[in-house]
């Protein structure tokens, strides 16, 4: 039996099913039960996705995302980096990442109580900034495709649209969603890669919270990668 080996490289989009439901799966383990279904293959899927990653992340630890001798890497991000942001990324990483007991014991209570209350005024306030440039974004995004060209099949997932929260919440996000989306179309077609738009899906019912798909909206995506890949044949 031929074995093939499936990575998964994203952010918490990957990782996460909302609102939760007891049974559901996220659309890496579904697409694996889909591939093995037909006897055909032995199928290894690593789901590399970090809750908070972003383009940056991925070059900076091109050993642990992109070269692990997988034959298909499916790349899922832009979600982090495109939003406007009420805070920069370095204080971003305090809280989340939990960078120094003293630091975060300072700013931890100061992003909870009063940070939270304020997110659109101070998303106005940094000039609707978001964490990763679209220039930026783009240059990510092109060395990510250049480490994997060439050493196994590539498919890269669009950023979802959002929905009105997002909006309320991060103002011009949805905006930027677009034109993060069209960078991510455009290096896609100069590379010959196979991209998922994501674009056409309805909030209400794939993804509700404006960003984690729910149950039908994990299974949608792994039916539409099982698809694209085509793997039948092999």
């Amino acid at each position: 039996m031929k074995k093939i080996k499936i990575c998964i490289v994203g952010n918490s989009v990957a990782l996460r099913i909302r609102p939760r439901e007891e049974g559901a799966r996220v659309y890496s383990t579904i697409l694996k039960d889909l591939i093995s279904s037909s006897g055909k293959l032995d199928v290894t899927v690593l789901n590399l996705s970090v809750s908070r990653l972003i383009t940056e992340e991925v070059n900076q630890d091109k050993k642990h995302f992109l070269n692990n001798n997988q034959d298909i890497t499916i790349i899922n991000l832009g979600c982090v980096d495109a939003p406007t942001r009420e805070i920069p990324l370095w204080f971003s990483d305090i809280i989340f990442k939990r960078r120094g007991k003293v630091l975060f014991a300072i700013f931890n209570p100061i992003y909870q109580h009063v940070i939270t209350r304020f997110r659109s005024k101070l998303v106005r306030v940094r000039g609707y900034k978001p964490w990763v440039p679209l220039k930026r974004f783009s240059i990510e995004i092109a060395e990510i495709i250049s480490s994997l060209k060439g050493k196994n099949k590539i498919v890269v997932l669009g950023i979802n649209p959002g929905n009105q929260r997002i909006e309320d919440h991060l103002p011009k996000t949805l905006a930027r969603y677009c034109s993060y989306n069209e960078v991510l179309k455009s290096l896609c077609k100069e590379d010959g890669i196979t991209f998922i738009s994501t674009s056409e899906l309805k909030s209400e019912e794939y993804f509700p919270d404006g960003v984690h798909y729910n149950r039908k909206g994990h299974q949608f995506i792994a039916n539409k990668i099982y698809d694209i890949l085509n793997l039948d044949s092999c």
